[in-house]
């Protein structure tokens, strides 16, 4: 950052005069991002849209809790969202009702590791260094519950040259 910037300029400061070194490193992932296909599974390229809503004035606000219901004040607008993404999310699935916040999609794929493998089961899953993940069945991914990890028990497979997965 600028040396001897007042912090409050700092909030108006695009990131290119703030930080210019993040922002050239932001740019050279961007460029990578570009020039190649990702084929990591818990990996995205996510929509222009959904990166500046991301990056917004959203993420200065706990939002904790449910529209109409949240931890803090101040929430009337992200209560709002939340009900647009809601009625949104109803509308395309024909549903009833609809949860829109975030989810690790470790808890998702633990859910249905637990659904669908009976205890002792096992599944066939790329190992972390060839582009799979902890909740893909690795043992011991849940600290403290061994019965999770012994019925969720996973088969690794491994690519021959593991630096060039994910990469065409």
């Amino acid at each position: 950052m600028l040396k001897r910037t007042p912090w409050r300029v700092l909030f108006s400061m695009p990131l290119a005069k703030a930080d210019p070194r993040v922002a050239r490193l932001l740019a050279r992932q961007a460029a990578e991002n570009r020039g190649s296909v990702n084929l990591i599974a818990s990996e995205c390229y996510a929509p222009k849209a959904s990166l500046a809503a991301q990056a917004s004035v959203l993420v200065n606000k706990n939002a904790s809790g449910y529209p109409g219901s949240r931890a803090f004040a101040g929430t009337t607008v992200i209560d709002e969202i939340e009900r647009l993404a809601i009625d949104r999310a109803r509308r395309l699935f024909g549903a009833e009702a609809a949860n829109v916040q975030a989810l690790s999609s470790t808890v998702a794929n633990l859910a249905v590791l637990r659904v669908l493998l009976k205890r002792g089961g096992r599944i066939l899953a790329f190992d972390r260094m060839a582009g799979g993940h902890q909740s893909h069945g690795g043992a011991g991914h849940l600290p403290g519950a061994p019965a999770a990890a012994n019925r969720e028990r996973g088969a690794g497979v491994q690519c021959a040259q593991p630096e060039q997965y994910g990469r065409v």
